[in-house]
């Protein structure tokens, strides 16, 4: 109702408090954004000129050092799912597991399975202004440190087999076809 308006939080002020983080800011908007109380706010505004109420989450510009994702596209509104999480939520929860992923390719997966999971009537969205990589999750690497200088192929072929998103299997393969599975 009209009384819920008071508690929303702007994203302006979130994206503004997460500047004090001093690497790395991350903020996942999953939010269906389907205002009921649209058309009564816009009669309310009468003929205001600029008051634009609308459905959906309206684009966030990303500051530096910042990722910002959505649970669908600017102005469209996403779909809550029939389970316990949104399709979205579903995705990130699966893809934040994965071990050794590049952020920006973590996020790239999420949107393709949240596009995925709503037969392309949802295609999530990522801005990302960062420089240089970030990897989350880094399971692999004490793995991968233990094993690095090995002259035996069943270590890196069991390593590629538990760990094949690990940016760390790419580049032996590349380096060294022999060990290629």
């Amino acid at each position: 109702d009209e009384a819920d308006l008071k508690r929303f939080v702007r994203v302006d002020d979130i994206v503004n408090d997460l500047q004090q983080a001093k690497n790395l800011r991350i903020l996942v908007l999953d939010s269906c954004r389907d205002n009921p109380l649209a058309e009564n706010l816009k009669r309310s505004a009468g003929s205001t000129r600029g008051a634009a109420i609308g459905r959906g989450l309206s684009k966030v510009e990303a500051p530096r050092g910042t990722i910002v994702s959505f649970s669908t596209q600017s102005g469209q509104v996403a779909a809550d799912g029939s389970g316990r999480n949104s399709p979205f939520t579903t995705a990130f929860l699966r893809r934040l597991q994965e071990p050794g992923l590049e952020i920006g390719t973590m996020f790239r997966r999420i949107a393709a399975d949240g596009n995925e999971r709503t037969a392309g009537r949802q295609r999530p969205e990522t801005y990302v202004s960062l420089i240089g990589e970030y990897y989350l999750n880094q399971k692999d690497l004490p793995v991968w440190t233990a094993i690095k200088d090995s002259a035996d192929p069943l270590a890196f072929r069991n390593f590629i087999t538990k760990f094949p998103s690990s940016p760390r299997v790419s580049a032996h393969t590349s380096a060294n076809t022999s060990w290629a599975c």
